[in-house]
Protein backbone atom coordinates (compact mmCIF):
# COMPACT_ATOMS: atom_id res chain seq x y z
CA UNK A 1 0.00 0.00 0.00
CA UNK A 2 1.37 3.30 -0.93
CA UNK A 3 2.87 5.70 1.57
CA UNK A 4 -0.13 8.55 2.43
CA UNK A 5 1.69 11.30 0.93
CA UNK A 6 1.70 9.45 -2.56
CA UNK A 7 -2.18 8.43 -1.94
CA UNK A 8 -4.45 10.15 -4.23
CA UNK A 9 -6.05 11.17 -1.42
CA UNK A 10 -3.45 13.22 -0.59
CA UNK A 11 -3.09 15.06 -3.86
CA UNK A 12 -6.67 15.58 -3.87
CA UNK A 13 -6.75 17.47 -0.01
CA UNK A 14 -3.87 18.96 -1.04
CA UNK A 15 -4.67 20.30 -4.28
CA UNK A 16 -7.75 21.48 -3.06
CA UNK A 17 -6.71 23.06 0.20
CA UNK A 18 -4.23 25.08 -2.02
CA UNK A 19 -6.51 26.43 -4.50
CA UNK A 20 -9.00 26.94 -1.82
CA UNK A 21 -6.36 28.63 0.28
CA UNK A 22 -4.99 31.09 -1.97
CA UNK A 23 -8.83 31.84 -2.87
CA UNK A 24 -9.68 32.99 0.39
CA UNK A 25 -6.48 34.97 1.09
CA UNK A 26 -6.56 36.68 -2.32
CA UNK A 27 -10.13 37.75 -1.46
CA UNK A 28 -10.18 38.69 2.52
CA UNK A 29 -6.53 40.57 1.56
CA UNK A 30 -9.10 42.50 -1.25
CA UNK A 31 -11.65 43.08 0.98
CA UNK A 32 -9.38 43.87 3.90
CA UNK A 33 -7.62 46.79 1.43
CA UNK A 34 -11.19 47.60 0.91
CA UNK A 35 -12.52 48.17 4.55
CA UNK A 36 -9.41 49.84 5.35
CA UNK A 37 -9.56 52.54 2.43
CA UNK A 38 -13.42 52.69 3.63
CA UNK A 39 -12.97 53.77 7.20
CA UNK A 40 -10.65 56.04 6.57
CA UNK A 41 -12.39 57.58 4.05
CA UNK A 42 -15.08 57.42 6.23
CA UNK A 43 -13.32 58.81 9.29
CA UNK A 44 -11.62 62.02 7.37
CA UNK A 45 -15.36 62.82 5.95
CA UNK A 46 -16.90 62.73 9.25
CA UNK A 47 -13.63 64.86 10.75
CA UNK A 48 -14.38 67.33 8.04
CA UNK A 49 -17.73 67.74 8.75
CA UNK A 50 -17.34 68.40 12.30
CA UNK A 51 -14.90 71.15 11.39
CA UNK A 52 -16.78 72.78 8.71
CA UNK A 53 -19.98 72.67 11.92
CA UNK A 54 -17.23 74.54 14.14
CA UNK A 55 -16.12 76.90 11.55
CA UNK A 56 -19.91 77.61 10.64
CA UNK A 57 -20.56 78.40 14.50
CA UNK A 58 -17.39 80.61 14.76
CA UNK A 59 -18.46 82.72 11.80
CA UNK A 60 -21.86 82.73 13.19
CA UNK A 61 -21.21 84.36 16.89
CA UNK A 62 -19.18 87.64 14.77
CA UNK A 63 -16.76 87.71 17.73
CA UNK A 64 -13.53 87.44 18.21
CA UNK A 65 -12.19 84.50 18.29
CA UNK A 66 -11.03 83.54 21.77
CA UNK A 67 -11.07 80.36 23.99
CA UNK A 68 -14.01 80.32 25.17
CA UNK A 69 -15.59 80.61 21.29
CA UNK A 70 -13.68 77.63 20.09
CA UNK A 71 -14.84 75.61 23.38
CA UNK A 72 -18.30 76.07 23.14
CA UNK A 73 -18.07 74.50 19.06
CA UNK A 74 -15.77 71.88 20.22
CA UNK A 75 -18.69 70.85 22.78
CA UNK A 76 -21.21 70.85 21.03
CA UNK A 77 -19.53 68.72 18.07
CA UNK A 78 -18.42 66.46 21.05
CA UNK A 79 -22.11 64.77 21.26
CA UNK A 80 -21.25 63.21 18.13
CA UNK A 81 -20.73 59.00 18.89
CA UNK A 82 -18.24 58.41 16.67
CA UNK A 83 -16.18 61.40 18.25
CA UNK A 84 -15.32 61.82 21.91
CA UNK A 85 -12.80 64.29 22.00
CA UNK A 86 -11.32 66.84 19.49
CA UNK A 87 -7.94 69.33 19.10
CA UNK A 88 -8.60 72.61 17.85
CA UNK A 89 -6.41 75.21 16.92
CA UNK A 90 -7.42 78.52 15.48
CA UNK A 91 -4.66 80.38 12.98
CA UNK A 92 -4.98 83.60 11.34
CA UNK A 93 -3.44 84.28 7.90
CA UNK A 94 0.07 84.96 9.19
CA UNK A 95 0.12 81.52 10.44
CA UNK A 96 -0.17 83.18 14.40
CA UNK A 97 -2.54 80.48 16.51
CA UNK A 98 -4.81 83.23 17.89
CA UNK A 99 -7.28 80.61 19.97
CA UNK A 100 -6.79 77.27 20.57
CA UNK A 101 -8.57 73.89 22.89
CA UNK A 102 -8.08 73.49 26.27
CA UNK A 103 -6.55 69.88 25.83
CA UNK A 104 -4.02 70.60 23.68
CA UNK A 105 -1.95 71.49 26.94
CA UNK A 106 1.71 72.62 25.72
CA UNK A 107 1.36 71.19 21.99
CA UNK A 108 0.73 73.11 19.10
CA UNK A 109 -0.81 71.58 16.14
CA UNK A 110 1.71 71.95 13.31
CA UNK A 111 1.58 74.63 10.61
CA UNK A 112 4.34 75.11 8.26
CA UNK A 113 5.36 75.80 5.26
CA UNK A 114 4.51 72.03 3.73
CA UNK A 115 1.88 73.73 1.86
CA UNK A 116 2.06 77.09 -0.16
CA UNK A 117 -0.52 79.66 1.22
CA UNK A 118 -2.55 79.59 -2.12
CA UNK A 119 -2.74 75.30 -1.82
CA UNK A 120 -4.08 76.07 1.60
CA UNK A 121 -6.32 78.28 0.59
CA UNK A 122 -8.38 75.99 -2.07
CA UNK A 123 -9.03 72.59 -0.06
CA UNK A 124 -8.67 70.87 3.10
CA UNK A 125 -5.59 69.29 4.07
CA UNK A 126 -5.61 66.24 5.90
CA UNK A 127 -2.15 64.97 7.94
CA UNK A 128 -2.10 62.10 10.19
CA UNK A 129 0.44 62.78 13.23
CA UNK A 130 2.28 60.64 15.54
CA UNK A 131 5.38 60.18 17.32
CA UNK A 132 6.84 60.63 21.62
CA UNK A 133 4.64 64.53 21.56
CA UNK A 134 1.55 63.12 20.01
CA UNK A 135 1.70 59.83 22.56
CA UNK A 136 2.24 62.16 25.40
CA UNK A 137 -0.58 64.05 24.34
CA UNK A 138 -2.88 61.87 23.38
CA UNK A 139 -2.02 58.33 24.68
CA UNK A 140 0.87 55.16 24.30
CA UNK A 141 0.35 54.14 21.06
CA UNK A 142 -2.34 56.58 19.69
CA UNK A 143 -2.05 58.73 16.29
CA UNK A 144 -4.12 61.45 15.48
CA UNK A 145 -5.65 62.62 12.42
CA UNK A 146 -5.50 66.32 11.71
CA UNK A 147 -7.55 68.84 8.98
CA UNK A 148 -6.92 72.43 8.01
CA UNK A 149 -9.52 74.16 6.75
CA UNK A 150 -9.34 77.56 5.62
CA UNK A 151 -12.50 80.09 6.35
CA UNK A 152 -12.38 83.41 4.61
CA UNK A 153 -16.33 85.04 5.17
CA UNK A 154 -16.90 88.42 5.15
CA UNK A 155 -18.27 88.64 8.50
CA UNK A 156 -15.13 87.77 9.64
CA UNK A 157 -11.42 88.00 9.65
CA UNK A 158 -10.03 84.86 7.59
CA UNK A 159 -8.33 82.05 9.47
CA UNK A 160 -7.37 78.67 9.48
CA UNK A 161 -8.95 75.86 11.76
CA UNK A 162 -7.47 73.35 12.82
CA UNK A 163 -9.00 70.19 13.96
CA UNK A 164 -7.42 66.66 15.29
CA UNK A 165 -9.38 63.86 16.57
CA UNK A 166 -7.97 60.47 17.96
CA UNK A 167 -7.71 57.28 14.78
CA UNK A 168 -8.64 54.74 18.01
CA UNK A 169 -11.64 53.29 16.70
CA UNK A 170 -10.62 53.36 13.23
CA UNK A 171 -6.87 51.53 13.86
CA UNK A 172 -8.90 49.37 16.34
CA UNK A 173 -11.93 48.16 13.38
CA UNK A 174 -8.58 47.43 11.62
CA UNK A 175 -6.91 45.43 13.85
CA UNK A 176 -10.16 43.59 14.21
CA UNK A 177 -10.00 42.98 10.79
CA UNK A 178 -6.97 41.66 10.62
CA UNK A 179 -7.03 39.48 13.53
CA UNK A 180 -10.00 38.30 11.86
CA UNK A 181 -8.31 37.20 8.97
CA UNK A 182 -5.15 35.71 10.45
CA UNK A 183 -7.21 33.29 12.28
CA UNK A 184 -10.56 32.81 9.67
CA UNK A 185 -7.43 31.60 6.88
CA UNK A 186 -6.19 28.95 9.17
CA UNK A 187 -9.43 27.83 10.39
CA UNK A 188 -11.07 28.04 6.98
CA UNK A 189 -7.74 26.17 5.56
CA UNK A 190 -8.75 23.38 8.66
CA UNK A 191 -12.20 22.93 7.46
CA UNK A 192 -11.81 23.17 3.33
CA UNK A 193 -8.93 20.47 4.75
CA UNK A 194 -11.80 18.37 6.25
CA UNK A 195 -14.30 18.71 3.73
CA UNK A 196 -12.26 17.08 1.36
CA UNK A 197 -10.75 14.89 3.40
CA UNK A 198 -14.79 13.20 3.73
CA UNK A 199 -15.22 14.01 -0.22
CA UNK A 200 -12.04 12.20 -1.79
CA UNK A 201 -12.25 9.51 1.12
CA UNK A 202 -16.08 8.87 -0.57
CA UNK A 203 -14.54 8.93 -4.02
CA UNK A 204 -11.97 7.23 -3.08
CA UNK A 205 -13.59 4.17 -1.28
CA UNK A 206 -15.78 3.48 -4.57
CA UNK A 207 -11.89 3.77 -6.46
CA UNK A 208 -11.11 1.06 -4.41
CA UNK A 209 -14.11 -1.49 -4.22
CA UNK A 210 -12.88 -0.88 -7.99
CA UNK A 211 -9.51 -2.23 -7.29
CA UNK A 212 -10.15 -4.89 -5.31
CA UNK A 213 -12.50 -6.38 -7.50
CA UNK A 214 -10.55 -6.03 -10.08
CA UNK A 215 -7.39 -8.16 -7.84
CA UNK A 216 -10.18 -10.64 -7.04
CA UNK A 217 -11.34 -11.38 -10.45
CA UNK A 218 -9.66 -14.31 -11.99
CA UNK A 219 -10.87 -16.37 -15.06
CA UNK A 220 -12.47 -18.94 -13.09
CA UNK A 221 -14.49 -16.43 -11.24
CA UNK A 222 -16.29 -13.59 -12.95
CA UNK A 223 -19.64 -13.40 -11.19
CA UNK A 224 -18.38 -10.63 -8.95
CA UNK A 225 -20.29 -7.20 -9.28
CA UNK A 226 -19.93 -4.08 -7.65
CA UNK A 227 -23.19 -1.67 -6.28
CA UNK A 228 -23.73 1.28 -8.45
CA UNK A 229 -24.68 4.07 -5.76
CA UNK A 230 -24.93 7.15 -7.53
CA UNK A 231 -25.30 6.02 -11.28
CA UNK A 232 -25.37 9.73 -12.72
CA UNK A 233 -21.86 10.78 -11.29
CA UNK A 234 -18.80 10.04 -12.52
CA UNK A 235 -17.79 7.13 -10.51
CA UNK A 236 -21.24 6.03 -10.53
CA UNK A 237 -20.60 5.52 -14.61
CA UNK A 238 -17.31 3.78 -13.37
CA UNK A 239 -18.56 1.66 -11.25
CA UNK A 240 -21.51 0.86 -14.51
CA UNK A 241 -18.40 0.47 -16.83
CA UNK A 242 -16.65 -1.79 -15.06
CA UNK A 243 -20.17 -4.03 -14.32
CA UNK A 244 -20.67 -3.79 -17.78
CA UNK A 245 -16.69 -4.63 -18.74
CA UNK A 246 -17.30 -7.78 -16.41
CA UNK A 247 -20.70 -8.60 -18.34
CA UNK A 248 -18.82 -8.73 -21.03
CA UNK A 249 -15.48 -10.78 -20.07
CA UNK A 250 -17.96 -13.44 -18.38
CA UNK A 251 -20.04 -13.67 -21.78
CA UNK A 252 -16.81 -14.23 -24.11
CA UNK A 253 -14.87 -16.53 -21.51
CA UNK A 254 -18.18 -18.48 -21.45
CA UNK A 255 -18.80 -18.04 -25.08
CA UNK A 256 -14.49 -19.44 -25.76
CA UNK A 257 -15.79 -22.20 -23.31
CA UNK A 258 -18.62 -23.28 -25.34
CA UNK A 259 -16.40 -22.78 -28.46
CA UNK A 260 -13.62 -25.03 -26.88
CA UNK A 261 -15.97 -28.25 -26.10
CA UNK A 262 -17.82 -27.65 -29.84
CA UNK A 263 -14.53 -27.37 -31.73
CA UNK A 264 -13.20 -30.17 -29.70
CA UNK A 265 -16.29 -32.22 -30.38
CA UNK A 266 -16.39 -31.87 -34.29
CA UNK A 267 -12.72 -31.99 -34.62
CA UNK A 268 -13.25 -35.60 -32.74
CA UNK A 269 -15.91 -36.96 -34.68
CA UNK A 270 -14.02 -37.57 -37.54
CA UNK A 271 -10.54 -38.70 -35.88
CA UNK A 272 -13.27 -41.26 -33.78
CA UNK A 273 -14.46 -42.52 -37.27
CA UNK A 274 -11.20 -43.15 -38.87
CA UNK A 275 -9.84 -44.59 -36.01
CA UNK A 276 -12.61 -46.96 -35.60
CA UNK A 277 -12.80 -47.68 -38.99
CA UNK A 278 -8.38 -48.37 -38.53
CA UNK A 279 -9.14 -50.43 -36.09
CA UNK A 280 -11.53 -52.72 -37.82
CA UNK A 281 -9.69 -52.98 -40.54
CA UNK A 282 -6.92 -54.51 -38.49
CA UNK A 283 -8.59 -57.39 -37.08
CA UNK A 284 -8.96 -59.21 -40.10
CA UNK A 285 -6.90 -59.46 -43.55
CA UNK A 286 -8.35 -56.33 -45.50
CA UNK A 287 -9.37 -56.87 -49.50
CA UNK A 288 -8.51 -54.59 -51.81
CA UNK A 289 -12.08 -53.86 -51.09
CA UNK A 290 -11.73 -52.83 -47.83
CA UNK A 291 -8.63 -50.97 -48.10
CA UNK A 292 -10.66 -48.62 -50.81
CA UNK A 293 -13.66 -48.18 -49.16
CA UNK A 294 -11.46 -47.08 -46.19
CA UNK A 295 -9.67 -44.57 -48.56
CA UNK A 296 -12.66 -42.92 -49.54
CA UNK A 297 -14.13 -42.50 -46.00
CA UNK A 298 -10.95 -41.30 -44.78
CA UNK A 299 -10.26 -38.77 -47.56
CA UNK A 300 -14.11 -37.30 -46.87
CA UNK A 301 -13.43 -36.90 -42.91
CA UNK A 302 -9.64 -35.28 -43.95
CA UNK A 303 -12.16 -33.02 -46.33
CA UNK A 304 -14.33 -32.26 -43.47
CA UNK A 305 -11.32 -31.75 -41.27
CA UNK A 306 -9.59 -29.14 -43.59
CA UNK A 307 -13.02 -27.37 -44.43
CA UNK A 308 -13.63 -27.59 -40.11
CA UNK A 309 -10.20 -26.04 -39.65
CA UNK A 310 -10.33 -23.31 -42.60
CA UNK A 311 -13.46 -22.17 -40.71
CA UNK A 312 -11.98 -21.96 -37.22
CA UNK A 313 -9.42 -20.05 -38.73
CA UNK A 314 -11.78 -17.84 -40.51
CA UNK A 315 -13.48 -17.30 -37.37
CA UNK A 316 -10.43 -16.69 -35.16
CA UNK A 317 -9.49 -13.90 -37.31
CA UNK A 318 -13.05 -12.33 -37.64
CA UNK A 319 -13.24 -12.48 -33.62
CA UNK A 320 -9.84 -10.66 -33.37
CA UNK A 321 -10.32 -8.51 -36.41
CA UNK A 322 -10.95 -4.94 -34.41
CA UNK A 323 -10.07 -2.80 -37.47
CA UNK A 324 -9.90 -3.70 -41.07
CA UNK A 325 -8.95 -1.71 -44.15
CA UNK A 326 -11.44 -0.30 -45.88
CA UNK A 327 -12.03 0.26 -49.83
CA UNK A 328 -14.64 0.40 -52.55
CA UNK A 329 -16.35 -2.64 -52.94
CA UNK A 330 -18.13 -3.54 -56.49
CA UNK A 331 -20.80 -5.80 -55.11
CA UNK A 332 -21.63 -6.91 -58.39
CA UNK A 333 -18.29 -8.74 -58.48
CA UNK A 334 -18.05 -9.86 -54.85
CA UNK A 335 -21.48 -12.11 -55.91
CA UNK A 336 -20.18 -13.38 -59.31
CA UNK A 337 -16.73 -14.44 -57.38
CA UNK A 338 -19.11 -15.90 -54.51
CA UNK A 339 -21.10 -17.84 -57.27
CA UNK A 340 -17.58 -19.12 -58.98
CA UNK A 341 -16.70 -20.78 -55.63
CA UNK A 342 -19.85 -22.58 -55.31
CA UNK A 343 -19.81 -24.40 -58.86
CA UNK A 344 -17.85 -27.41 -58.20
CA UNK A 345 -20.20 -28.07 -54.99
CA UNK A 346 -23.58 -27.22 -57.35
CA UNK A 347 -22.23 -29.23 -60.31
CA UNK A 348 -21.50 -31.84 -58.21
CA UNK A 349 -24.95 -31.80 -56.17
CA UNK A 350 -27.21 -30.91 -59.72
CA UNK A 351 -27.93 -27.99 -58.64
CA UNK A 352 -27.98 -24.46 -60.97
CA UNK A 353 -26.52 -21.05 -59.11
CA UNK A 354 -28.50 -18.19 -60.80
CA UNK A 355 -28.06 -14.51 -60.49
CA UNK A 356 -29.73 -11.71 -60.93
CA UNK A 357 -27.82 -8.03 -60.56
CA UNK A 358 -28.55 -4.41 -61.23
CA UNK A 359 -27.51 -3.31 -64.99
CA UNK A 360 -24.58 -0.74 -64.77
CA UNK A 361 -22.67 0.52 -68.43
CA UNK A 362 -19.02 0.24 -68.63
CA UNK A 363 -17.68 2.81 -66.21
CA UNK A 364 -19.67 1.14 -62.97
CA UNK A 365 -21.43 4.37 -62.15
CA UNK A 366 -24.26 2.73 -61.34
CA UNK A 367 -23.25 -0.71 -59.60
CA UNK A 368 -23.61 -0.67 -55.62
CA UNK A 369 -20.70 -0.11 -54.23
CA UNK A 370 -20.07 -0.67 -50.39
CA UNK A 371 -16.79 0.13 -48.24
CA UNK A 372 -15.43 -3.01 -46.62
CA UNK A 373 -12.63 -5.69 -47.20
CA UNK A 374 -13.50 -7.85 -50.73
CA UNK A 375 -12.56 -11.12 -49.46
CA UNK A 376 -14.20 -11.08 -46.64
CA UNK A 377 -17.37 -10.25 -48.64
CA UNK A 378 -16.86 -12.95 -50.98
CA UNK A 379 -16.45 -15.20 -47.91
CA UNK A 380 -19.97 -14.07 -46.74
CA UNK A 381 -21.72 -14.65 -49.93
CA UNK A 382 -19.92 -17.87 -50.14
CA UNK A 383 -20.83 -19.09 -47.30
CA UNK A 384 -24.72 -18.56 -48.19
CA UNK A 385 -24.40 -20.03 -51.71
CA UNK A 386 -22.77 -23.03 -50.55
CA UNK A 387 -25.53 -23.59 -47.49
CA UNK A 388 -28.15 -23.16 -49.84
CA UNK A 389 -26.67 -25.65 -52.46
CA UNK A 390 -26.19 -28.48 -49.67
CA UNK A 391 -30.02 -28.16 -48.78
CA UNK A 392 -31.35 -27.62 -52.28
CA UNK A 393 -32.80 -31.11 -54.11
CA UNK A 394 -31.46 -32.47 -56.68
CA UNK A 395 -31.81 -30.24 -60.21
CA UNK A 396 -33.19 -27.68 -57.86
CA UNK A 397 -32.17 -23.42 -57.81
CA UNK A 398 -30.36 -21.21 -55.53
CA UNK A 399 -31.19 -17.61 -56.47
CA UNK A 400 -29.08 -14.97 -55.87
CA UNK A 401 -30.35 -11.38 -55.76
CA UNK A 402 -28.72 -8.57 -55.74
CA UNK A 403 -30.74 -4.79 -55.15
CA UNK A 404 -30.01 -1.60 -53.70
CA UNK A 405 -31.68 1.14 -52.43
CA UNK A 406 -29.76 5.33 -52.27
CA UNK A 407 -28.51 4.11 -48.44
CA UNK A 408 -28.04 0.00 -48.90
CA UNK A 409 -27.47 -2.62 -50.83
CA UNK A 410 -29.47 -6.04 -49.74
CA UNK A 411 -28.29 -9.57 -51.03
CA UNK A 412 -30.45 -12.31 -51.27
CA UNK A 413 -30.05 -15.97 -51.22
CA UNK A 414 -32.81 -18.85 -51.65
CA UNK A 415 -32.74 -22.04 -52.03
CA UNK A 416 -35.47 -25.17 -52.63
CA UNK A 417 -34.89 -26.84 -49.79
CA UNK A 418 -37.12 -27.99 -46.78
CA UNK A 419 -37.10 -24.93 -44.98
CA UNK A 420 -35.41 -24.52 -41.11
CA UNK A 421 -37.24 -25.45 -38.45
CA UNK A 422 -38.74 -22.47 -36.20
CA UNK A 423 -37.15 -24.45 -33.02
CA UNK A 424 -33.26 -24.30 -35.16
CA UNK A 425 -34.58 -21.07 -36.87
CA UNK A 426 -33.49 -19.46 -33.33
CA UNK A 427 -30.04 -20.36 -33.28
CA UNK A 428 -29.41 -20.91 -36.60
CA UNK A 429 -26.43 -18.00 -36.33
CA UNK A 430 -24.92 -19.64 -33.40
CA UNK A 431 -21.68 -21.47 -33.64
CA UNK A 432 -21.86 -25.62 -34.93
CA UNK A 433 -25.40 -25.46 -34.88
CA UNK A 434 -26.98 -27.18 -37.83
CA UNK A 435 -30.49 -27.85 -39.22
CA UNK A 436 -30.87 -31.63 -40.10
CA UNK A 437 -29.56 -31.77 -43.66
CA UNK A 438 -30.72 -34.40 -46.45
CA UNK A 439 -27.98 -35.02 -47.68
CA UNK A 440 -25.32 -37.31 -44.95
CA UNK A 441 -22.18 -35.33 -45.73
CA UNK A 442 -22.08 -32.82 -42.79
CA UNK A 443 -21.06 -28.75 -42.72
CA UNK A 444 -19.30 -27.71 -40.50
CA UNK A 445 -21.65 -25.59 -38.26
CA UNK A 446 -19.67 -22.50 -38.80
CA UNK A 447 -20.59 -20.86 -42.22
CA UNK A 448 -23.48 -18.82 -41.13
CA UNK A 449 -21.92 -17.78 -37.68
CA UNK A 450 -18.59 -16.47 -39.91
CA UNK A 451 -21.55 -14.60 -42.46
CA UNK A 452 -23.14 -12.70 -40.04
CA UNK A 453 -20.17 -11.80 -37.94
CA UNK A 454 -18.56 -10.71 -41.87
CA UNK A 455 -21.48 -8.14 -42.21
CA UNK A 456 -21.35 -7.10 -38.42
CA UNK A 457 -18.03 -6.31 -38.92
CA UNK A 458 -19.14 -4.41 -42.13
CA UNK A 459 -21.95 -2.16 -40.07
CA UNK A 460 -24.39 -4.70 -41.97
CA UNK A 461 -27.11 -7.21 -40.99
CA UNK A 462 -27.70 -11.02 -41.66
CA UNK A 463 -31.53 -12.57 -41.38
CA UNK A 464 -33.26 -15.70 -42.63
CA UNK A 465 -37.11 -16.25 -43.50
CA UNK A 466 -38.52 -19.52 -44.82
CA UNK A 467 -40.61 -18.66 -47.90
CA UNK A 468 -43.70 -20.36 -49.73
CA UNK A 469 -43.88 -22.70 -51.13
CA UNK A 470 -40.79 -24.10 -50.03
CA UNK A 471 -37.28 -23.07 -49.05
CA UNK A 472 -35.61 -20.58 -47.29
CA UNK A 473 -34.09 -17.00 -47.87
CA UNK A 474 -31.06 -15.46 -46.45
CA UNK A 475 -30.89 -11.62 -46.93
CA UNK A 476 -27.30 -9.39 -46.07
CA UNK A 477 -27.79 -5.61 -45.80
CA UNK A 478 -24.86 -3.55 -46.41
CA UNK A 479 -24.28 0.22 -46.17
CA UNK A 480 -23.94 1.77 -49.62
CA UNK A 481 -20.98 4.03 -50.55
CA UNK A 482 -22.46 7.02 -52.53
CA UNK A 483 -19.19 7.76 -54.43
CA UNK A 484 -16.55 5.58 -54.66
CA UNK A 485 -13.09 6.70 -54.46
CA UNK A 486 -11.24 3.64 -55.86
CA UNK A 487 -12.79 -0.09 -56.38
CA UNK A 488 -10.56 -2.94 -55.76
Amino acid sequence: MPSFHRSLRFRLILMFVLIFGLFQITLSAIALLARERHLRSYFDHELTLRTQNMAAKLVASQQQFFAPTLARAISEESKSIYFREFYAQLIDDEGRAIARSENLDGYQLPFGPRESAAKRQRRELYETLAGQDVQKLAGHGQTLRMVTLHVNDSKVEPFYLQVAARLEHVNQSITFLRLLLAVGTPVGLLVAAMTSWLVAGHAIRQIDAVSNLMRQVTPGDLSRRLAVGHPSDEIGRMVRHVNDMLDRLEAGFRAQECFIQDASHELKTPLSALLTEAQVLKLSPPSTRDFGHFLDSAEEELRHLGRLVASLLLLTQMDAKDEMTRRAVYVNDVVVAAAQEGQPLARQRGVEVTLKLPLSDDDHDDEPVCQGDEQLLVALVSNLIRNAIRFSPVLGEVAVTLTQTPDAIRIDVGDEGPGIPEAVMQRIFDRFAQAPQPDPRRGTGLGLSIARNIAELHGGTLHVANREPRGAVFSVTLPREQTPSSAT
